[in-house]
């Protein structure tokens, strides 16, 4: 992640100090520093798409050469991330073995649960509300994407992932506290 967002407006997403190598072998010990280097990725991506304007989110950036917008560098990040999260899931689930908890609907509760959903009216709301237990008025915070001199400017990094990329930034972005 440090490699692809450090100064990726004018600099190619493959540093030449990446040592992508090493990244397959085991040099992180402890939880310590496998959090301290998760959190710096996160931050330099978030850094990153804070910077982001009207004016910027037409630059081409490259990745190994292969120009791209900004969007499709951030889906095919986004893309990239989900499957590390769902090796880091997948091996939570088997280190946890039967004492695993679903991030989602348990296994055989599908029927009760769609039973559950579908006496409900249809509302708006978060698809996770349900499984992470939030209450809609008092649990999510909505953040509205503000336009400051032309340029969008988003109060939350985080809720901003969920639509820049996907629109032309004008809607509400969601995020959880």
């Amino acid at each position: 992640m440090t490699s692809r967002w450090t100064d990726f407006l004018t600099s190619d997403g493959e540093k030449p100090w990446r040592n992508r190598d090493i990244e397959f072998e085991d040099v992180l010990k402890t939880k310590e520093e496998v959090l301290h280097h998760w959190n710096t990725g996160w931050h330099c991506l978030f850094e990153a798409i804070d910077s982001i304007t009207q004016t910027t989110i037409h630059t081409p950036i490259y990745i190994r050469n292969v120009a791209h917008t900004i969007p499709q560098a951030l889906n095919r990040q986004l893309a990239h991330y989900a499957y590390h999260i769902g090796q880091i899931v997948y091996l939570s689930k088997l280190s946890q073995g039967n004492a695993w908890q679903s991030l989602s609907i348990p296994k055989n509760a599908s029927t009760s649960y769609n039973k559950t959903k579908f006496a409900k009216p249809r509302h708006t709301g978060h698809y996770t509300d349900d499984f992470l237990g939030y209450q809609f008025e008092s649990k999510i915070k909505y953040f509205l994407i503000k336009k400051v001199n032309n340029s969008p400017r988003f109060v939350n990094n985080y809720a901003f992932i969920h639509t820049k990329i996907l629109t032309d930034y004008n809607y509400i972005c969601v995020n959880r506290t």
